[in-house]
């Protein structure tokens, strides 16, 4: 339920609004029952009187009317073009939520002849993260670059963070997360810019739940791994 998660989010205590939603929405009952969260932008919806309200938190749209009173959660369905409305825009805030994100806080395996790019949320000791590393000389030799993003799937603090993060504090990152996932021993680093636990916050507010998660480069999420010709033909659509 979205008010259960939004409630416990304690991420600014500032609602902010551009003027021109302010002027369509009343936001004080919404105010008022998610103190704490941060409208980004509020937008007509395409059922008239109900607007699209896109929130700092969570990268998925949810609904208000205009009057402020009522709100709804989930998929607002196309029925004439058979899609979800909800997950187009939801693609979108999570496309640029990535794209936003430097290469440098990354662990990549880069495509000599890059045709496509895979963004993976990933832990160390994860099983089926392990033989989704297995494939990374297929993904590159069929010209997809793997890019790491780390996501402790015990939480923080935990011995599977302490992992990410002397891999991700490592002089040669892509040699000791694959090290790591091999079962070899890595040595136990740490540094003041480490990005692990900013991209922990960043997987939670995408939807992660496990590990692997994999994106796309239109921001599409496919939970859980895929052999690898089957997520190249998914790519090669």
């Amino acid at each position: 339920m979205i008010k259960k998660v939004l409630i416990t989010m304690t991420l600014g205590a500032l609602m902010t609004t551009g003027a021109m939603a302010k002027e369509k929405v009343d936001l004080k009952y919404f105010n008022e029952t998610f103190q704490g969260v941060t409208v980004k932008n509020i937008s007509e919806s395409e059922i008239k009187g109900i607007y699209q309200v896109e929130i700092e938190e969570i990268a998925q749209p949810i609904y208000v009317s205009k009057d402020g009173k009522y709100m709804f959660e989930g998929h607002l369905i196309d029925l004439v073009n058979k899609e979800s409305l909800t997950d187009n825009y939801a693609k979108k805030m999570k496309k640029a939520i990535i794209d936003d994100i430097s290469e440098d806080d990354m662990v990549v395996y880069k495509a000599k002849n890059e045709k496509h790019k895979i963004t993976v949320f990933t832990d160390v000791d994860c099983p089926y993260c392990q033989m989704l590393h297995k494939d990374v000389k297929d993904y590159n030799d069929n010209g997809v670059t793997v890019r790491y993003m780390a996501y402790p799937r015990t939480g923080i603090p935990s011995v599977g963070y302490n992992h990410l993060v002397s891999v991700w504090c490592s002089d040669d990152k892509p040699k000791a997360l694959t090290d790591a996932k091999n079962g070899r021993s890595v040595k136990n680093a740490t540094c003041a810019n480490s990005p692990v636990s900013n991209q922990f916050d960043i997987g939670m507010k995408l939807g992660v739940q496990g590990t692997p998660a994999i994106f796309l480069e239109d921001g599409t999420m496919l939970g859980g791994y895929l052999p690898y010709k089957q997520l190249l033909m998914q790519l090669d659509r």
